[in-house]
Formats: structure tokens, C-alpha cells, sequence
């Protein structure tokens, strides 16, 4: 019961604290500190016994003074009981800490040689897989090299998994797929060749044809003029008026007539020379015509020819760019994944290094301590950083 009423003693904080100390400490703590508290409570209650009643009260006041006095006593004595009791706990706590620095490195330590043997132990217990691996590899390598005469576009992972039996028969279609193209790219070649032979040919026939027709003009014109040079006499007689005022009635009649008839057929020979000239030009100009429009054809042809191998060629030139990206995008990726599980292993292992912090009372020592830690922290953060570079 006396116990029980000491406990009650204790500062509301203090006994929450002495409540967590373990059972085998109990009884210690609650001694130690029912003993000292149970003296607070005796010198408080003393000091409130004591009432200066005004300054002549000279007995109360050195009361006062002798329980300030001897209270000081206390509390250096109580002070000195705690130190003690301190140093103890921490000399228990830097051995704890020590121990336990010990038992964090030896397990780190039996960690990473553990780890070391099963790694060993696992590369040689992999090395059919690995065996496997490289044999795949290697063949998919030499696949990569048979099908890339045929087609280049074609990847690892179309042919990589397949059987031989359907990789011989994708390379047989590749082939013949190829060939097949060389071929008709032989054939337009040679078809093309043809037609331009053939237009060349075309060409020069319109132009021997030509220069036959303008030939044929300028002959007519020289033609012409030997007529019309032909002709001259006959009409300089016809306009002879003089001639005609000392003929009889009968002859004038008959020249009259005969200059009719001539006048008649100048006339139609003028008219069919116009509509020879009028038939001729408008042969010429349907021919260039026909030649412009010809010309004009071919040139839009080219053009559109040009145009659609030159889209092709900047299509082909996205595609294949757009594959060697994709390809290059998927390496990388295969490359990640296939670094993972080392980067994982490196970062645990970062993560697992600790350093103690021993209770150091020297102000050199702490700060060594501080500027080891503080190195440790930013190695683990570099160390971080490369391992992020994986």
C-alpha cells in the first residue's frame, strides 16, 4: 500500500515513462525515483510551511534561507544519482549499438558472399540455357544474313522462333519474290527502251514526213510562179486595149471571147491556188498541233511519272526510317530489360549499407563522424546516380 502511495507521487510524465521501463528494471526505477521525488514533495511541502510574516521576521527568513540551502543539497545529490544511472545506460547502450553494428555487418557480409556463391552456382547450373541462348543467336544471325539479300526489312523477331522447315520455305518465297521483282524491273526496262526507241523512231518519221511536206510546198510554189511566169504574155495580151480598137466586129467578138475565157479560168486557177494554200496550212497546223499535244503528253507523263518515284522514294525513305527507329527503340528496350535485374541487385545493395552512430563525447570526434556520415550519404547518392546510368 505504502507503494502504491509513493508511485502516486511521481510527476504525471515521469511515471509513463518508468510504466515502459522493462520488469526486470521496475523495482530499481521506482526506488530510485520514489526516493528522490518522495524528497521534492517533503522540501516543497516545507518551504510552503514557512510564511514570512514581514522583514522582522528574522526566524522565518533564515528558515527560508537553510531550506534553499539544503534543497540545493538535494538536488545536487539527486542530480548526481541520475548522472550515474545515466552513464550506466549509456555505456550499456554504445556496447548495444556496437553489437548491433556487428550483427548488421556480418549479415551484410554473409549476404553478399552468399549471394556471390549462388550466382556462381546458378551461371554454371545455366549453362545449357546459356548453351541454347547461343546457338538460337547464332542461328538467328545467319538467318539475318540468308534473308537480307532478299529483303532487309525483315527482323529478328519474324524469323528468330520458326521451325526451319518454315524458315526454308519464307526464304524460298523471299527469293523467288525478289527475283521475280528483278525481273519485271528488267522487262519495264526493256519495254521502256522499246517505247522510246519507238517514239524516237515516230519522231523522225513525222519529221522526214515534214520536211517531204514543205518540200513539196516549196515545189508547188516554184511551180506556181513558173505558171503564173507562163502566163504573163498571154495576160499582158489580154490587156492589150490597143490592139483591140482596130479589129473588126468579128474578131473583136472572137478576142472578147477568148479573154473571157481567159479571165475565167485566171479566176479559178487564183481560186484553186487559194484553197491549195488554205488546204496546205491547215494540214501543217493540225500536224503541229498533233505534235504539241504529243509533246505536251509525254512531258505530263514524265512529270507524273517523276512525281509518283519520288513520292515512293520519300515514302520508302519515312519507312525505312521509321523502322530502323522502331528497331532501335526495341534494342534498347531488350538492352534495359535484360540490365534490370543487375541494376535491382546494385540498388539493394546500396540500400542495405548502414553506418553506426556510436555515442562519441569529444567534440572532435563528433564531428569526424558527422563528415563520415555526411561522405556516406553522398556516396550512396552517387553510387545512386551510376547505377541509374545502367
Amino acid at each position: 500500500m505504502e507503494t502504491q502511495n509513493a508511485v502516486m507521487i511521481l510527476p504525471k510524465e515521469v511515471q509513463e515513462l518508468a510504466l515502459k521501463v522493462s520488469a526486470e528494471k521496475q523495482k530499481e526505477v521506482n526506488d530510485v525515483l520514489n526516493q528522490i521525488f518522495q524528497g521534492t514533495a517533503d522540501w516543497e511541502n516545507q518551504v510552503e510551511s514557512i510564511v514570512v510574516k514581514d522583514v522582522n521576521d528574522v526566524m522565518s527568513i533564515n528558515l527560508a534561507e537553510t531550506a534553499r540551502k539544503n534543497s540545493k543539497t538535494a538536488r545536487l545529490a539527486a542530480e548526481k544519482i541520475f548522472d550515474a544511472k545515466r552513464e550506466v545506460v549509456q555505456s550499456e547502450m554504445i556496447n548495444f549499438k556496437l553489437e548491433d553494428a556487428l550483427w548488421l555487418k556480418s549479415k551484410q557480409i554473409m549476404q553478399l558472399k552468399f549471394k556471390a556463391i549462388e550466382e556462381k552456382a546458378e551461371f554454371k547450373a545455366n549453362y545449357v540455357k546459356r548453351f541454347e541462348s547461343e546457338q538460337k543467336e547464332l542461328r538467328t544471325q545467319l538467318r539475318l544474313e540468308k534473308v537480307a539479300k532478299f529483303n532487309p526489312e525483315i527482323t529478328r523477331f519474324e524469323i528468330e522462333n520458326i521451325t526451319d522447315e518454315m524458315f526454308s520455305i519464307l526464304l524460298s518465297g523471299l527469293e523467288k519474290t525478289f527475283n521475280d521483282k528483278i525481273e519485271a524491273e528488267k522487262k519495264a526496262k526493256e519495254e521502256q527502251e522499246a517505247k522510246e526507241k519507238a517514239e524516237i523512231a515516230e519522231r523522225e518519221r513525222i519529221k522526214k514526213e515534214n520536211e517531204q511536206l514543205k518540200a513539196e510546198a516549196e515545189a508547188k510554189k516554184i511551180q506556181d510562179k513558173k505558171r503564173d511566169a507562163e502566163l504573163m504574155p498571154y495576160i499582158i495580151f489580154i490587156c492589150d486595149y490597143s490592139k483591140m480598137l482596130n479589129m473588126d466586129e468579128k474578131d473583136y467578138q472572137k478576142e472578147l471571147s477568148e479573154i473571157k475565157i481567159g479571165a475565167k479560168q485566171h479566176y479559178e486557177y487564183e481560186a484553186k491556188k487559194t484553197k491549195d494554200a488554205k488546204i496546205e496550212s491547215d494540214k501543217q497546223a493540225k500536224i503541229f498541233a498533233e505534235l504539241q499535244a504529243k509533246a505536251k503528253a509525254e512531258a505530263e507523263a514524265r512529270e507524273k511519272v517523276e512525281k509518283e518515284l519520288k513520292a515512293k522514294q520519300i515514302a520508302d525513305a519515312k519507312a525505312q526510317f521509321e523502322k530502323e527507329q522502331k528497331e532501335k527503340a526495341e534494342l534498347a528496350a531488350i538492352k534495359k530489360a535484360e540490365k534490370e535485374p543487375d541494376k535491382e541487385k546494385l540498388i539493394k545493395l546500396i540500400n542495405e549499407m548502414v553506418i553506426g552512430k556510436p555515442e562519441l563525447k569529444s567534440k572532435e570526434s563528433q564531428e569526424i563522424l558527422k563528415n563520415i556520415s555526411e561522405k556516406f550519404i553522398n556516396f550512396k547518392t552517387w553510387a545512386k546516380q551510376q547505377i541509374e546510368t545502367i
